[in-house]
């Protein structure tokens, strides 16, 4: 999982817990982040997944 947008810098890749929990650090100046995800199994069978501007930052 990668943090970035379309329309703003990236981020860093986040760190993420056995449990799920992702940590991550913004862009400076960032107001949003966008999450995209890629999952593969064994047979090469995949997904690709972005979600731009999934929430907001303070």
């Amino acid at each position: 999982m990668k943090q970035g947008c379309a329309d703003a810098t990236t981020g860093t890749t986040p760190l993420i817990a056995k449990n799920g929990a992702a940590r991550f650090k913004s862009a400076k100046g960032a107001e949003s982040v966008s999450l995209r995800v890629r999952a593969a199994d064994h047979d090469g069978h995949g997904i690709d997944q972005t979600v731009v501007r999934a929430f907001g930052l303070k």
